[in-house]
Formats: structure tokens, C-alpha cells, sequence
């Protein structure tokens, strides 16, 4: 007689077990619920907050005159403070949230009219007919993705099962269509919907006049983060994450710490130097107490931030291309080039980036320095090559537009049931 074997490492996985086995029976139980086609839902990173192109296109939604019946769910994480999240629009009377995992999260996906997504829903997701989704992706990719990325093909199933699930998909440009949905993900001539290729409508959120500028120091400011004064440089670090696998990102924290101490000794007075760290990392990043006073809370989206930002210091991350769109300057910085290019690789050749590359934090801060004084910039930090950059390679428009098109493409300008005869 065959004894059966339980590990350890079984038994302590049950109860979480039981409970997605439970939420997905409540999900497919919901599922026969009727839609509720005046409904939005969207999720950034996993509920990490209200972030990213969902926000843009929330904010775009929210606004628009000939929608005002529309009720927008926020996806948050367990832990995220709506208020935080929210902000201003915490009590509008058209906008809740639920919590990723919850059974109110479950009831929202299998009922919500309109989906809207940066990344995937969780693998018990599978769309009902008469729901539309829309994903956006969370930016246009400098480094290999999906298929192209070695060793990483397991990895793309629930990504792929998103996509092929999307009435809609969101790209910047035809650079990003080719390398993240053709090569990455393989879906040229499988993928059923319509590919946006309209740009960016997080960029739109970087277009700040003097007083949304004042409002962003502000949250800045009131969040810990040391700003200075109007008067300084603002140097944003924002690098991607590093680690053999998403899942498993390194915290790198107290490296990254140390990279902007010794960048602000280097520039000295008149520049302040804060830490912008990937979604992926940002709970580990924010354990340490050494980031306080540089680390930008994960609440305030990256494209306000770049909104008043007078350099970007980033390595391989899509964030260089959203600061193209608005000729904000960027330098690459990765000291570890040479080993990053051989776990990961990248699209580009150097020739082909978007901003000088260097490996050390001397020629790092020499080039931050020289941004504005006169001194010989290299040629593709310079406003012209990040123009020809945005029109050609990256995002679409740099101006703001990019949410309206993408929104009033993916309702069907007029002809979505949204839009009431009156």
C-alpha cells in the first residue's frame, strides 16, 4: 500500500492555496452576473497605485462631458493608502476602489464593462463577451522582453494570455509595436484587436504649467523628499530594476543609495539628487531607513515627476523614452554594462540610444554638470536628437493629445454604447 507524502512546504502553502481556489470558484460564479457596461476598471502594476497610462486615461475619462455616467473602479493593493492614491479625487462621488484579490476585486473584473490595464490581470481572468480591455503596457522597451529575453519563455504565458484576451493594446510608436508585440511576444498575425499606435498619454501628464509645477514640488515636498528650492537642479536617478528574473528583482537599495550620495557630493550646491526606483522594488527600497529624504513615493506617477525635472540619470529603463517627449536631458548610467547587456540584452545599439552612456559616476555627474553651462554636450542629449528620437523611435506626439486619441480610438469615437444620443 502507497503512502502518500505531503512537504512541508505543502502544508504551509494550503491556506493560501484554499483561498485562490476559493476566489477563483467566487470569480467564475460572477462571471454569470450581468455586465455593468458604465463601469471602468483599472489596475498599474498590480494595483501599486493610481499610476501610469491608466491614470492619464482615468483622468481623460473623468473629465470628458459626453461621459459623465461612467462609475471608475481604482485597483489597489492590500496596504496602498487610497488617500495617498486618490488624492484630490478620493470622495468624487464617480470613483471607488477595491482591493487586489478581494472579493470586491473579483465581482469589478467579472462585471466591469471596460478593463484597463499596464500589466495583466491574475491568470483566473478570462474576459466575458461584451467586456472591453484595453491594455496599455507600461512603456516602450530598451531592454529585451518576453521570448527575446533568454530563458524566459515560461515566463510570457499569462502576459500572452492578456494580450490575446485585449480588444486594444497600446503602443508609442512602430519601434515599440515591433520589438514588444511582433518579436517579444510573437503576436504579428495572431493577435485579434487593434494595435493604438498614438504615443504615449502618460507624457501628457509631464506638460506642466507654473502652477501644476508648484503643485508637484508640493506633493514632493510634503512627502519627505528633498527638493531644495525652486532654484536648484533637480536630478532624478531612476533606474530599472536589476535581477535574474521579475519575480525575484535584487534589492539593490543601499547601492542605489550610495550612487546618489556620492553624485550629490560631486555636483555640490544648486543640485539636489533624488532616487525614483522600478514598481518592482519600491517595498523593498522604502524597508530601508537610508533612502529618507531621496527615495519619491511610489503615489506620485513618474510623469509628473519629470515634469519638473531638470536631468534624468537612468540606465536601460522605458522612462528615458517618456522623457524624450517633453526634451527633459538624459544620461545613461550603468556600471554594469557589460554584465546587464549579457543576462538581459537590449534592443539598441549605443549608437542607437537615446543619451550618452557611461559606466562610472564621474563621467555621470560631468555630464549632468555640463547640462546647461555652455560646456559640449554629447549629441544625442542634445534638444534636436531628442526630437527626431520622440518623432521617430519613441512617443508619436510631444505634445499632450496622446490619452484623448487613445481613448476616443478604443470607445469607438461615438459608436461605443457610451456615448448617449441625447
Amino acid at each position: 500500500m502507497s503512502k502518500a507524502r505531503i512537504s512541508a512546504g505543502s502544508v504551509l502553502q494550503l491556506p493560501s492555496l484554499v483561498r485562490r481556489a476559493v476566489r477563483n470558484e467566487w470569480y467564475h460564479a460572477t462571471s454569470r452576473a450581468p455586465l455593468r457596461p458604465d463601469v471602468v476598471l483599472y489596475e498599474a502594476f498590480g494595483g501599486q497605485g493610481v499610476l501610469c497610462h491608466p491614470e492619464a486615461i482615468f483622468r481623460e475619462l473623468l473629465a470628458a462631458e459626453d461621459l459623465q455616467h461612467l462609475h471608475h473602479i481604482w485597483v489597489l493593493k492590500e496596504g496602498i493608502d487610497r488617500h495617498g492614491a486618490l488624492g484630490d479625487l478620493v470622495d468624487h462621488p464617480r470613483v471607488s476602489t477595491v482591493t487586489r484579490g478581494g472579493y470586491a476585486y473579483v465581482r469589478a473584473l467579472a462585471t466591469a464593462g471596460f478593463l484597463v490595464n499596464n500589466a495583466t490581470f491574475p491568470p483566473s481572468f478570462a474576459k466575458r463577451e461584451g467586456q472591453v480591455y484595453l491594455n496599455t503596457w507600461h512603456g516602450t522597451p530598451m531592454k529585451k522582453m518576453g521570448r527575446d529575453e533568454p530563458g524566459q519563455i515560461v515566463a510570457t504565458r499569462n502576459v500572452l494570455r492578456n494580450f490575446l484576451m485585449c480588444d486594444y493594446v497600446v503602443s508609442s510608436s512602430p519601434y515599440m509595436t515591433s520589438t514588444m508585440y511582433e518579436s517579444a511576444y510573437q503576436l504579428l498575425n495572431v493577435y485579434p484587436g487593434l494595435v493604438i499606435e498614438e504615443g504615449n498619454p502618460r507624457t501628457d501628464r509631464q506638460i506642466l504649467d507654473a502652477q501644476g509645477r508648484a503643485e508637484v514640488r508640493r506633493r514632493l515636498s510634503g512627502a519627505g523628499v528633498d527638493i531644495g528650492t525652486p532654484d536648484d537642479r533637480l536630478v532624478v536617478y531612476a533606474p530599472t530594476w536589476r535581477g535574474a528574473s521579475f519575480a525575484r528583482a535584487v534589492d539593490d537599495a543601499l547601492e542605489l543609495v550610495t550612487r546618489v550620495n556620492a553624485l550629490r557630493e560631486r555636483l555640490g550646491p544648486g543640485y539636489r539628487v533624488v532616487l525614483k526606483v522600478h514598481q518592482q522594488v519600491y517595498d523593498l527600497a522604502r524597508s530601508h531607513g537610508e533612502v529618507a529624504g531621496m527615495l519619491v513615493p511610489n503615489h506620485i506617477p513618474s510623469n509628473l515627476v519629470l515634469g519638473v525635472t531638470d536631468v534624468l540619470v537612468t540606465d536601460f529603463s522605458s522612462i528615458a523614452f517618456d522623457a524624450l517627449a517633453t526634451e527633459v536631458p538624459i544620461v545613461l548610467f550603468a556600471p554594469d554594462l557589460a554584465g546587464y547587456i549579457s543576462l538581459r540584452g537590449l534592443y539598441l545599439a549605443e549608437s542607437e540610444l537615446p543619451g550618452p552612456l557611461v559606466t562610472t559616476l564621474d563621467e555621470a555627474a560631468d555630464l549632468v554638470a555640463s547640462v546647461g553651462s555652455g560646456a559640449p554636450i554629447p549629441e544625442r542629449s542634445s534638444p534636436s536628437m531628442c526630437r527626431i528620437w520622440s518623432s521617430s523611435r519613441s512617443s508619436k506626439s510631444a505634445s499632450a493629445g496622446s490619452g484623448t486619441i487613445v481613448v476616443r480610438l478604443a470607445v469607438g469615437a461615438g459608436d461605443h454604447p457610451w456615448f448617449r444620443s441625447s
